[in-house]
């Protein structure tokens, strides 16, 4: 009698995990691309974005064939901006802009979106180097575009893709998306971390303040993205009652650029010099020694010192923290 072969328990368990997989894989639908692009640019052919969204597409997971269900409707135009300063010489028009625009939307064969994701770009007013090149890595970091598949995936049902995007809270377009995802999946956090990032994309800084350590590299994240010195003030707070080593130096940076910038109020200044003087170390100390010192040439191209009363802070912070360190040192 010929006895069949013996499969172990763990064989076992990995043949129904490679099945489960498999199954997974099958469930998601898999989707077709559409692309349109233009470009102002005479004689020269846009930026090959189909590439660029199938590599997105690929790398999360996502099956993409010519013909699907579902259909990512991919719009990409290159418009004219506004012109630079060719160095070495004053005329204003010398040096061509770019301004990109884009649109990405995932339809059913119903002809309504269920996902959009949108880009518009930011010429800067001051550009140092091929402002056409600068345009083209504006529009690959940005997070609808570089995590465009994981947001594909995640409206297709997965809550791995919406958890990797959490992070991409702190983006207006994407902090529109992700909230639509959450609501649509009845997320739920899990790990500490998730409920960090969603406490952020709420501004729930009493939330933010229970997690503790968890919540340190979201607030750094937040204190180095978010526009408006009163937000930042919110989130030093919160870092510097932590107590968490890592923050010591974002503090101080965080300090210098608030100062610097005049549009600021010196109460929101004030505010986060106080909390990089309360997390600080010697070995941050510099940007706040900075202020206290005023020098002109330390505060970019115009050179507008902070008031007396950001610089008194300053030179506060830096006596707070030197009285902190041990006699000798």
């Amino acid at each position: 009698m010929i006895r069949p072969p013996r499969i172990g328990v763990t064989s076992i368990s990995a043949l129904l995990l490679a099945a489960l997989n498999l199954a997974a894989a099958a469930a998601e639908p898999a989707i077709a691309i559409a692309a349109s692009t233009s470009t102002w640019r005479k004689g020269e052919k846009p930026a090959d974005v189909q590439s660029l969204v199938l590599d997105s597409l690929k790398q999360a997971g996502v099956t993409v064939q010519p013909k699907a269900g579902l259909t990512l409707e991919v719009d990409y135009a290159e418009l004219e901006g506004p012109a630079y300063e060719l160095p070495g010489t004053r005329r204003r028009d010398s040096l061509p802009g770019t301004k990109i625009e884009f649109s990405a939307d995932l339809t059913p064969e119903d002809g309504i979106p269920i996902l959009t994701l949108n880009f518009v770009g930011k010429p800067p007013e001051f550009i140092d180097g091929d402002p056409y090149a600068f345009a083209i890595g504006e529009f690959k970091h940005a997070p609808a575009v570089r995590d465009l598949g994981q947001a594909v995936r995640a409206t297709l049902g997965s809550r791995e893709a919406l958890v990797r995007l959490l992070p991409d809270i702190l983006d207006p377009e994407m902090h529109r998306v992700i909230d639509t995802l959450v609501a649509r999946q009845k997320f739920t956090p899990q790990a500490a971390a998730e409920r960090a990032w969603l406490a952020l994309g709420r501004e729930d800084f009493s939330e933010l303040r229970t997690l503790k350590t968890d919540a340190v590299e979201p607030l750094l994240a937040y204190l180095g993205t978010v526009e408006g010195a009163h937000r930042q003030a919110q989130a030093a707070a919160v870092l510097a009652d932590l107590g968490d080593p890592r923050v010591a130096g974002p503090l101080s940076d965080a300090a210098f650029a608030a100062a610097a910038d005049s549009a600021n109020s010196d109460e929101d200044v004030i505010a986060i010099i106080g909390a990089a003087g309360r997390a600080g170390t010697p070995q941050t100390i510099a940007p706040l020694k900075r202020i206290s010192d005023g020098n002109p040439d330390d505060f970019g191209r115009f050179g507008v010192v902070p008031d007396p009363e950001v610089r008194a802070a300053a030179k506060k912070a830096v006596e707070a923290i030197a009285a902190r360190q041990p006699k000798g040192q």
